[in-house]
């Protein structure tokens, strides 16, 4: 049986936590958009 208290919400400002690559191209922007915020491109 779960506890009732063994979830809990947290907000993130991060576009990264919401990004499904499950193709060549959203790897591509996965990691333009990586390298981008990273400073690397």
């Amino acid at each position: 049986m779960r506890a009732i208290d063994s979830v809990a919400d947290l907000e993130v400002d991060d576009v990264g936590v919401v990004t499904d690559i499950d193709t060549p191209e959203a790897l591509a922007r996965a990691e333009a958009l990586w390298l981008a915020r990273s400073g690397g491109g």
